[in-house]
């Protein structure tokens, strides 16, 4: 979708690599990375607007962390509304 080189090729590489090895269709990696993609220019905006940007840049790390890591930890995509996702909360 984009070249490997650009900001959106970035993002794209790493939620590929969260689904290495498992059996998730090509379709679903492209919209998790736009997804990610829009979630990570958001960040952006937010640490910009805000009054102390080291603070803000720190919870932008932990929140993008946390969606990540509970990305890894699912082991693959699962329907939304499934006792497993729901029960992880």
């Amino acid at each position: 979708m984009a070249c490997s080189g650009s900001a959106y090729g970035l993002i794209e590489q790493i939620v590929s690599g969260l689904f290495t090895g498992l059996d998730v269709p090509h379709y679903l990696i492209d919209t998790f990375a736009v997804i990610f993609y829009g979630a990570i220019n958001a960040a952006g905006l937010y640490v910009t607007a805000a009054e102390d940007a080291e603070a803000a840049s720190a919870d932008v790390e932990t929140v993008i962390g946390s969606v990540l890591l509970g990305l890894r930890n699912i082991g693959g995509v699962a329907d939304p509304s499934s006792e497993d996702l729901t029960s992880q909360s």
